[in-house]
């Protein structure tokens, strides 16, 4: 059985790693990869070791400027895909999710219930692209019933069910997030490219730093109102790093994914805060932080009930900004660790 696994996301920089960490989940499966960069094979197998990868293929490489970009709708670009190329395999796995808030591929978005019957950024060569490969996979599972399998980063995303009635998926489709919430179903990827990470160990279980935090603040009011709120809770640790990157001021002292996790995995709490969908939990926030034994203090803006229904666990004790003990805080993870950090969902397999 030969699956196919595709990503609308770079392979490189934080985005491309937060990506890829999820296919790992697939390394046990014989895989083809379908993308339209050259080295995104060999940053997979770099990222995720022990997976193996038998192809890349690019079967719609030179469509878009030959022939789809000259097109009027993305409907004429649909009845006009050849999809028989991706008809030999026995499953499709998207991963990323199509995610463009400015352009209505979102939840909710104004290309819900209308795409492909539409014609918004035909002529833009970026989408476009991403496009026709979303249309194609999703001809190769009307036509030929082949299951699909998105993996969402966001748990907002414009999923094939979400386009135009006349095309709605008619085989096998199931979409994923980091718990149950909505129509997406929990995956555990994260949790399982994690158990097979070593921790940072240093003077035995004793970490150097109490506190780590990186955010982000885009053009974002609610996240501007609680900055002050995130700089006292620093200045309570003795040793706390704060990592910003706030477009309105020009402050950026952001670092590296990898160097984040690693900083991480040397504190003993960090912070989660209202995702900027404010009806979602970041989950993956969460599941980083108590794979690296540092406790997560949550918001308490943040929407849990989802998640504390998906993982039946309790998440009010770190609902705090008190101080907790080494003690408890231990306690703690060992309680959350053995909710969370399980692998007991995987793809959907009917």
């Amino acid at each position: 059985m030969t699956n196919l696994i595709y990503s609308n996301r770079s392979t490189s920089g934080r985005e491309g790693k937060t990506n890829m960490l999820h296919m790992k989940m697939l390394e046990n499966a014989e895989l083809d990869l379908m993308s339209t960069v050259k080295s995104a094979a060999k940053d997979i197998l770099n990222y995720c070791r022990g997976m193996s990868i038998r192809q890349t293929i690019n079967p719609y490489e030179n469509s878009y400027d030959k022939k789809f970009k000259k097109m009027d709708s993305w409907e004429e670009v649909y009845e006009n895909i050849d999809a028989s190329t991706l008809s030999k395999y026995d499953g499709i796995y998207c991963f990323g999710g199509m995610f463009k808030p400015q352009s209505g591929f979102v939840l909710g978005g104004n290309r819900s219930g209308v795409f492909p019957k539409d014609s918004g950024q035909l002529k833009f060569e970026s989408t476009g692209i991403e496009l026709v490969h979303f249309l194609a996979i999703l001809k190769a599972n009307r036509e030929y019933g082949i299951p699909v399998h998105e993996f969402c980063l966001d748990p907002d995303p414009f999923t094939m069910d979400m386009v135009h009635d006349d095309y709605k998926p008619t085989g096998p489709h199931y979409c994923y997030h980091g718990y149950d919430v909505d129509k997406l179903n929990r995956l555990d990827s994260a949790q399982h490219f994690y158990s097979q990470r070593k921790l940072y160990l240093v003077g035995g279980n004793r970490k150097p730093f109490d506190f780590t935090f990186g955010y982000t603040i885009l053009n974002n009011p609610y996240r501007e109102s609680i900055k002050p709120e995130i700089e006292a809770l620093a200045a309570e640790f003795d040793k706390s790093k704060l990592f910003v990157w706030d477009k309105n001021s020009g402050v950026d002292t952001y670092i590296d994914r990898d160097q984040y996790l690693s900083m991480l995995d040397q504190s003993r709490f960090t912070y989660i805060i209202p995702a900027y969908n404010q009806n979602y939990f970041s989950i993956y926030r969460l599941i980083e932080a108590l794979a690296k034994n540092c406790l997560p203090l949550i918001h308490p803006d943040c929407k849990i009930d989802d998640v504390e229904k998906s993982f039946d666990v309790n998440l009010h004790h770190i609902i705090t900004t008190e101080r907790i003990s080494e003690v408890d805080r231990k306690a703690l993870l060992a309680y959350y660790r053995s909710k969370i950090l399980k692998t007991d969902r995987g793809f959907i397999n009917e």
